[in-house]
């Protein structure tokens, strides 16, 4: 009898206990943005530089890439992450300064509209020359 407890909760663990792929499933989010900063101007032919500050909430919650369009004489800028559920995930809040390049392509006035989600954060203006 104590033989068979052991093999009947092996096959149970066995037959239920994973149904689907068992790795943390990861899902798109979006991070919010809390800080930005951009130079006044820049020279054509050259990037502008931006410092974004965004933050993750917590361990379950990953940077994944800036997400950036353009239209006309301006650039979208949004900032996508994961959610990696996990059995225990700790909250904090980390505040991480990544700098992104822009290519603009010709001389003008260019705005830096930055969004978390569709709502607009800040927009700032860069002359490039």
């Amino acid at each position: 009898m104590k033989r068979l407890f052991p093999t009947l909760s092996l096959a149970a663990v066995l037959l239920f206990g994973c149904t689907k792929n068992c790795e943390n499933d990861q899902r798109p989010v979006d991070l919010e943005i809390v800080d930005a900063g951009l130079p006044d101007g820049s020279v054509q032919g050259r990037n502008i530089r931006a410092h974004v500050r965004y933050a993750v909430p917590g361990s379950c919650y990953g940077f994944d890439r800036f997400d950036i369009s353009s239209r006309a004489s301006a650039f979208d800028i949004r900032v996508k992450g994961f959610y990696e559920s996990r059995s225990v995930c700790q909250d904090y809040l980390a505040l991480p300064d990544s700098v992104i390049s822009i290519n603009a392509q010709a001389p003008g006035r260019y705005a830096l509209n930055f969004y978390n989600k569709d709502v607009l954060f800040r927009t700032d203006t860069v002359l490039v020359n």
